[in-house]
């Protein structure tokens, strides 16, 4: 098959070109021979070519497993390798990934090892004759992006985009770019099932968050022809059913077990921090939550101000890898006559922290134990409080995350049973500790909803 050749376009404006600058591209895009050559065996069926038309800057191609989501990413990778300055970023999210059977690299091998292109193995690239090439890379720790900071591509791919932090999706459009006088379209692009920690960031920006320079492209399984679908519709019988509606039927709606819906935590989200410029009443009340960590997880100072019904978010402090002698030291330089009160992790490492603070400042710190029961009581009154909109946070991705960690797995007399998991941005240490700083407050329980209005900056503070 020969990967037809788009319409020029330019993604970053969204208007198709005047027919004279389409006669100028046809002209550098000439019909060489690298370019004549079948890069790929297969057709595209017709979700896969709608997604290969398509120039605008970013598509997402998925929905269900088995829709081809991989071969389309490869077939995107290859429409302009007859163009000398053209470079292509593939990527996943591990090396693992990369390399497994089926994926990237090996599909990429099945289809051009007996092509003109050379394999760097080394560098993990493709050199086509027209000097363009094609990277497979993997971001698999936060920070990673940044290997490729010095670089520039006019196609970057994510396979599987659900597996990646937003962050790592946002970083990369500052190396999507072409020299001056190229026609090359860039294009972001993404393949991927509803699920996996960022399931909800994808859902919001490409079913969401409708731009003309921007596309999904749902598809399934059936309309992939080169797959077996009556054995792995079996195979897929055997998922539970959350994981089956996500994979089968490409649902990003399907109900899941988190506490905190992400809609929720976007509906309370505004600029609120004293780092954004904003200033407080000349007598604040000011509420502050601590959740200890040492090693493995952070410790984290979420400051709110009362003012009227409504919990502002003032300050969020994330502390990594800080002594306790450092922690106490940021802890002190807050606790000054406008703070009423001040809730802390009094377990495991917290416990000495907290008799200290509490010998200090009796009448205004309290420690509280995070077992099974608190836990279930603050999380359930924090997620009452977003709901009646009581409560305001900073637009972050981080604490989105953080606050999506923490799943429902129970109810024991009308109180949720919790359960927390980790991941690269901590184990829901923010989550905890506005929780604790909302617990200081102490007097949401009938509060009225009211309305919100509608991207600050946080700290990590390194000991």
């Amino acid at each position: 098959m020969k990967i037809r050749k788009a319409a020029i376009i330019d993604p970053l404006e969204g208007l198709f070109m005047e027919e004279a600058i389409q006669e100028a591209a046809q002209q550098t895009f000439m019909e060489e021979e690298a370019y004549e050559f079948q890069w790929s065996p297969l057709d595209p069926h017709p979700k896969q070519q709608a997604f290969l038309d398509f120039l605008g800057l970013e598509a997402l191609y998925g929905g269900s497993a088995g829709g081809g989501k991989t071969a389309g990413l490869l077939m995107g990778a290859l429409q302009y390798v007859h163009c000398s300055d053209y470079s292509a970023l593939l990527l996943r999210r591990t090396y693992a990934e990369l390399a497994m059977p089926g994926a990237l690299i090996d599909l990429s091998h099945r289809w051009l090892d007996s092509s003109p292109a050379k394999w760097n193995e080394m560098m993990k690239t493709w050199k086509f004759p027209s000097g363009a090439s094609i990277t497979f890379g993997y971001i698999q720790h936060p920070g990673d992006e940044q290997r490729y900071r010095t670089s520039m591509f006019q196609y970057i791919a994510y396979d599987e985009l659900t597996t990646f932090q937003e962050n790592m999706y946002r970083y990369l459009f500052s190396r999507l770019r072409r020299g001056k006088g190229s026609t090359i379209p860039l294009r972001m692009r993404g393949a991927s099932n509803p699920g996996g920690e960022g399931h909800d960031w994808v859902k919001q920006r490409f079913l969401l968050d409708e731009k003309d320079t921007r596309r999904y492209v749902p598809a399934t399984l059936l309309e992939n022809p080169g797959l077996d679908h009556e054995s792995y519709l079996a195979s897929l019988q055997e998922l539970d059913e959350v994981t089956r509606k996500q994979l089968l039927e490409g649902d990003w709606d399907v109900e899941d077990d988190r506490l905190i819906p992400y809609s929720l935590i976007t509906s309370c989200e505004t600029p609120c921090l004293w780092d954004d410029g904003v200033t407080s009443k000349p007598r604040p009340q000011l509420y502050i939550g601590i959740d200890f960590g040492r090693t493995r997880d952070l410790t984290v100072i979420w400051i709110f101000e009362l003012i009227g019904d409504v919990l502002w978010t003032r300050e969020v402090v994330v502390l990594d890898n800080a002594p306790f002698s450092f922690q106490k030291s940021e802890i002190l330089k807050r606790m000054d006559r406008r703070v009423v009160a001040v809730r802390v992790d009094q377990g495991g490492i917290g416990m000495q922290m907290t008799e200290e603070l509490e010998e200090e400042f009796p009448s205004q710190v309290e420690g509280v134990s995070l077992n099974s029961s608190n836990q279930g009581r603050l999380g359930k009154a924090l997620k009452i409080s977003m709901e009646n909109r009581n409560i305001r946070i900073p637009t972050d991705p981080k604490i989105r995350e953080d606050f999506r960690l923490v799943r429902k797995i129970g109810q024991r007399g009308g109180i949720p049973i919790l359960e927390t998991e980790r991941s690269a941005v901590g184990h829901a240490d923010r989550f905890w500790a506005c929780a604790l700083g909302h617990e200081a407050a102490g007097t949401f329980r009938s509060m009225k909803p009211v309305l919100i209005s509608r991207q600050p900056q946080l700290r990590t503070v390194k000991g």
